[in-house]
């Protein structure tokens, strides 16, 4: 019975949970409107008309997923009800693991190969760590570990940090990489599709971000890269080292994608990772060494271990095609 729109807003600590209307009178029909906001942007609608006889009680259930972003999806049921649903996992929390697996996504692209927003790094550059050249410095909502990122910095030596400044990860400040499951690894929360001792390529580090809001991922790739030593990459010993990091929006999934990962002579199995470092790391200490984490992120007595690694001086980069990785934040 009350003109213009009712409108109530409810928490995610809230969900699932009811919301009862009392009409005043005969309303007849009545439509209702769920929007779902991550940072106060739109990231889901779905409404129904529901229609009413006399007065009696309607109930409608909504379940917003990714089918309800760019369109407006309807009630998942309408009907007489009792009861609520049992409170699902919310596994995109991101709050305590992630899992590592096998990619299913078709493709991410090398960042440099157009419509690169920006890029890090010259041919040659060695032992630097730069802030993200993007404005803003995170170009959408991104949570890495329950934690909002603003900001990153990108290392030529094949990772990035999600700090607030320098990581300081560089190889003359915390010698040779080393598994993330040991004490005194990565220093920082970040990352690290191939940490080696490396050297820029002709374009350095591309940024790129693909798709429309709310469903964008950003796309970092070190592209030609090569092993250092050297005063520039261009030589088959050096290697040609091309590989790439996704940051998806929607989801805080993290995906790496290896593009060329060819070197000659002594680096040969070098540039399939004999002496590379790949994993995220949430940037506390471990709670146990990498033989007892699991790929769900979980040490042998059910504790988080505080990263995920895929390999640490393993020669894994091989096959046609080439692996692709990702990682999924795991909820409590």
């Amino acid at each position: 019975g009350r003109p213009g729109p009712v409108s109530e807003v409810v928490s995610d600590a809230d969900l699932p949970g009811s919301l009862t209307l009392v009409a005043g009178g005969n309303p007849g029909q009545l439509t209702v409107k769920v929007t779902g906001l991550l940072d106060e942007m739109v990231i889901a609608t779905a409404e129904q008309l529901v229609e009413f006889a006399d007065e009696t009680s309607r109930e409608v259930r909504f379940l917003l997923d990714e089918d309800c972003t760019g369109s407006v999806c309807g009630a998942k049921s309408v009907g007489d009800f009792s009861g609520l649903p049992a409170k699902a996992p919310r596994v995109e929390c991101g709050q305590e693991r992630y899992k590592v697996s096998g990619s299913s996504l078709a493709l991410i692209n090398n960042a440099c190969a157009g419509g690169t927003l920006a890029h890090l790094f010259v041919n040659g550059d060695d032992e630097m760590e730069l802030e993200s050249p993007l404005e803003p410095k995170m170009p959408f909502p991104f949570f890495y570990y329950g934690k909002p990122v603003s900001t990153f910095f990108v290392g030529d030596n094949g990772y990035m940090s999600f700090t607030e400044s320098a990581p300081g990860a560089v190889t003359s400040s915390v010698g040779d990489p080393r598994s993330l499951g040991q004490a005194g690894g990565f220093p920082a929360a970040g990352v690290l599709p191939f940490w080696d001792k490396l050297v820029a390529g002709p374009n350095g580090v591309c940024f790129r971000v693909d798709g429309d809001a709310p469903q964008r991922t950003l796309i970092v790739t070190w592209d030609r890269a090569c092993f250092g030593p050297i005063a520039t990459c261009g030589d088959s010993t050096g290697g040609t080292l091309s590989f790439s990091i996704g940051l998806e929006e929607r989801t805080n999934k993290i995906f790496f994608a290896y593009h060329s990962m060819i070197a000659s002579g002594a680096n040969a199995d070098r540039a399939k990772g004999q002496s590379a470092v790949i994993g995220i790391s949430g940037g506390g200490p471990p709670a146990c060494n990498a033989d007892e984490c699991t790929s769900e992120g979980l040490c042998a007595n059910g504790d988080a271990c505080g990263y995920s690694e895929f390999s640490a001086l393993t020669t894994v980069i091989s096959g046609t095609p080439l692996p692709k990785l990702e990682f999924e934040p795991q909820g409590p």
